[in-house]
């Protein structure tokens, strides 16, 4: 019998202990340290939460239309209460006479600009140092200008505004110089080009009483935009995606959402004489596929507002990216 009972009274115990032990291991902690926490390992320390919960990396991509001419205060004035961190820039023109002055009307300390041959400068605004890796316009039209901030790397780029298939081997370069790069990439601005992944909302577009792709092919008042936007025979006229595609088979994402039009606006586009100008996506925001895996991915979308409307021939795009340990 007193073997019995001490048997009892043994397998109680332990087992009352096991009880406490293992409410403790899972129950939540909340230790200094992290690797103290249920679930974490010192090799595994996991970030604070104000690293998760940072704020974006607020990027703007905008064509000023001829440096903004007379609208440029205004195109400055809203750029300040945008207060993005980086702003890229197509057809900043004549900034380079006083590019620090007109950046810092905007609210920036840095700024860099590349004034192309061809006359449309590319530009770039941001809160942090700028590091130029690149200045492009050999194989272009209009120019790419490539810089690093934070350890990205941006493309703004102005492709070939009058010929799709030039801005075919536009792209392909581009394509060349994107895959060179092994850091995070965004490919932004005005890629004058239709994209595949609008394919059924351009099939179904009109415009002057026609489906798009009949209007384009036969009237004369969009001869300029036929060129622009179309390739194949003279009756079998079909929208030209390879300049999109080369981007794209380059590894990069388009990181809007909603892909809504960028032109026109209230300014009338210059492509389309005595016809209605189509609602288009032309300007873009392109990311590599190390930011579109993120947890967060970034995302783009097109800002349309009273404002935008009259700043410019385009709307511009925001970008949010969200960097880990951004305070």
């Amino acid at each position: 019998m007193d073997v019995a009972r001490e048997m009892t009274r043994y397998l109680i115990f332990s087992l009352a202990a096991l009880s406490v032990v293992a409410g403790w291991y899972f129950w939540p902690h909340e230790f200094g340290e992290p690797w103290l926490q249920i679930n974490f390992r010192p090799d595994e320390v996991a970030p604070s939460p104000s690293i998760f919960h940072g704020p974006p990396l607020k990027v703007i991509q905008f064509n000023v239309d001829h440096g903004g001419e007379s609208r440029r205060a205004s195109v400055l004035s809203w750029l300040l209460q945008q207060n993005a961190d980086v702003v890229g820039f197509c057809e900043a023109n004549k900034w380079q006479h006083n590019l620090s002055g007109i950046a810092a009307s905007a609210g920036y300390e840095h700024a860099e600009i590349f004034p192309t041959e061809h006359g449309y400068p590319l530009a770039v605004f941001s809160k942090t140092p700028i590091e130029v890796v690149g200045r492009h316009e050999i194989h272009f039209e209009r120019g790419v200008l490539h810089v690093q901030i934070l350890g990205i790397h941006f493309f703004i780029a102005h492709l070939n505004a009058h010929n799709s298939t030039a801005r075919e081997e536009e792209t392909k370069y581009l394509g060349t110089l994107v895959r060179r790069v092994t850091l995070p990439v965004v490919v932004m601005g005005d890629m004058n080009t239709l994209s595949p992944l609008d394919d059924k909302e351009l099939q179904s577009m009109v415009t002057e009483n026609q489906p798009l792709l009949q209007a384009l092919s036969s009237l004369h008042c969009y001869r300029a935009m036929q060129r622009k936007f179309l390739q194949g025979p003279e009756f079998n006229k079909r929208f030209n995606y390879k300049p999109m595609m080369n981007l794209l088979e380059a590894g990069l994402v388009d990181a809007s959402s909603a892909r809504m039009t960028t032109e026109p606006t209230n300014i009338p586009c210059d492509q389309a004489s005595y016809c209605d100008c189509p609602h288009l996506r032309l300007d873009y925001m392109l990311i590599s596929t190390q930011l579109a895996a993120m947890d967060l991915p970034p995302t783009a979308h097109v800002v349309i507002d009273d404002q935008t409307k009259i700043l410019s021939d385009h709307f511009p795009i925001e970008l949010k990216i969200f960097l880990f340990g951004r305070q």
